[in-house]
């Protein structure tokens, strides 16, 4: 089965438009760490939470950041996982 985060998310979108790129985002970090009970500890990007995150190669742009990643078909340009860089 395909477990790419990435190809979830897009299909979502397509098939659910009244959904804004943003609110997927946040389904599947702040919502997704509510859902597993871990919120204190996962999904955002805080003090005192596990520093997991990606950045990914999109052009710059003050506004529609969220749209990008939904669109982008690239992989992310580095990985952090528990504050370190992989």
């Amino acid at each position: 089965p395909n477990l790419d985060l990435f190809d979830e998310m897009k299909l979502f979108a397509d098939k659910n438009v009244e959904f804004t790129a943003e609110e997927i985002i946040r389904m599947v970090t702040i919502n997704g760490a509510k859902a597993l009970g871990k919120s204190h500890f996962i999904g955002e990007f805080s003090a005192n939470t596990a520093a997991d995150l990606i950045t990914m190669p999109i052009a710059p742009a003050v506004q529609q950041t969220a749209e990008k990643v939904l669109e982008s078909t690239d992989s992310p340009s580095r990985v952090m996982v528990a504050g370190q860089w992989i």
